[in-house]
């Protein structure tokens, strides 16, 4: 199961779901509409690999043809956005998942340099299918191997943050914490805001402005938080209003 998210800015269109698990969401401006239509192709070709993988007893290439569609992908995304963000969701450990299905899949992730990858062990759900196939991979197993992707995710995002250091972007201010009272006995207060950037990096800036939310600003990104995204927090960097 593999999710496939390219942002851009918000909002974001959600271009096809279907039965398989294959879901792709995408935030890029609708002048480019040809990679709406790029999408629509891959969706198409993954769908048709799944179901020759389900009619023959052979073992398809799946991981060769995924890596092949994502890179001609992200060629398409930068010709409309420069270093775009693309993430994706990956399940380990669903049932029949050997050491070498997961070797591919780290195979894969690495030649598409992810910028962020979510993770998660396999969790069997009543009444799916999922639920009453075979060769069952233990959580042990699939929780190490979840464990694997994401610390690799982890230094992804903050390679990925430290590119953007000082170039000038666009975000929203999403919200605001109260004002924290300066040390010393200072009279000002310093506003904490919380913002997302044109290319999905969540900020924080604290400011003595005060400022409405919801409306685009321009910042510059000063470093990555990386404790904070070892941790799984939400905030990835600190920033600066310009």
């Amino acid at each position: 199961c593999l999710k496939l998210v390219i942002f851009n800015f918000v909002p974001k269109l959600k271009v096809s779901k279907n039965k398989i698990g294959i879901t792709i969401k995408i935030g890029l401006k609708l002048a480019n509409i040809f990679i709406i239509k790029y999408f629509k192709k891959i969706i198409q070709n993954l769908v048709e690999i799944m179901q020759s993988m389900q009619k023959k007893s052979e073992k398809l290439d799946f991981s060769q043809c995924l890596t092949a569609d994502v890179n001609k992908l992200k060629k398409l995304v930068k010709s409309a956005k420069n270093n775009p963000f693309l993430a994706c969701d990956i399940i380990t450990g669903f049932p029949g998942e050997t050491a070498e299905d997961f070797e591919q899949t780290m195979d894969l992730c690495k030649k598409c340099n992810f910028d962020w990858i979510h993770a998660f062990p396999f969790s069997e759900r009543p009444g799916t299918v999922a639920a009453t196939l075979k060769n069952k991979v233990p959580q042990s197993v699939s929780g190490e191997r979840a464990k694997q992707i994401t610390e690799w995710a982890i230094n992804q995002k903050i390679k990925y943050i430290e590119q953007w250091c000082g170039v000038e972007l666009e975000a929203i201010l999403e919200t605001c914490k109260r004002p924290v009272a300066m040390s010393g006995g200072a009279t000002n207060q310093i506003y904490i805001y919380h913002l997302m950037t044109e290319n999905f990096i969540h900020c924080e800036i604290q400011s003595p402005k005060m400022l409405e939310l919801n409306k685009q600003v321009k910042i510059k990104i000063i470093k990555p938080l990386s404790d904070r995204i070892t941790k799984g927090g939400e905030i990835e960097a600190l920033a600066q209003f310009i």
